[in-house]
């Protein structure tokens, strides 16, 4: 697979040139530079985050690389899970909106009913319910009075 690629490259390929620019490339913007939250939304497990100090690099293994290498497939995995979710979900919620609103009117109403019922009679539940309109409505019969 890895012979099949490289033979894919052009020709004259100046690989000394594309190394120096690379390294200009991560020195003049590295990524732990990176805007926003895109550097936290790497995985630590990816090789940005494995690979950036030389010393712990100097000591990684073939089986430390396979075990960051797995991890972050996992994670890519439940990553696709996710999202797959969520895209199941907000079409359920489309498909099923209309239904939702009416059931959650029909409770609503049922609430509002046995509310009703518990305080007594509607019209003391209305009478709660409009007193601070009647009182609005008593200051400002006694407003125009006075101005009358």
């Amino acid at each position: 697979m890895l012979h099949s690629i490289l033979s894919k490259l052009p020709k004259p390929l100046d690989l000394d040139l594309l190394i120096s620019n690379a390294a200009a490339l991560y020195k003049s913007h590295p990524p732990h530079r990176l805007s926003g939250w895109s550097w936290a939304a790497i995985s630590k497990n990816s090789v940005l985050k494995t690979t950036q100090k030389p010393g712990p690099l100097a000591k990684q293994t073939l089986q430390d690389g396979e075990k960051y290498y797995k991890r972050q497939a996992a994670e890519i995995r439940n990553q696709e899970a996710r999202k797959k979710a969520l895209d199941k979900t907000r079409l359920l919620a489309k498909r099923y909106k209309r239904p939702a609103l009416a059931t959650t009117t029909a409770v609503l109403a049922v609430l509002i009913a046995l509310y009703l019922r518990r305080s007594g009679s509607l019209a003391a539940s209305l009478g709660i319910l409009l007193h601070p309109l009647s009182a609005l409505r008593t200051r400002a019969a006694d407003l125009l009075h006075r101005f009358t």
